[in-house]
């Protein structure tokens, strides 16, 4: 998942929690 569609599909979700879920996947696909 590229950090655009992270940030496609929390907008979809508008949730509180999405960003952060977002960044932690990130974090650990990063590693």
């Amino acid at each position: 998942m590229t950090r655009s569609q992270a940030v496609v599909a929390a907008s979809k979700l508008k949730r509180r929690w999405a960003l952060r879920d977002m960044y932690i996947y990130g974090q650990l696909t990063i590693k």
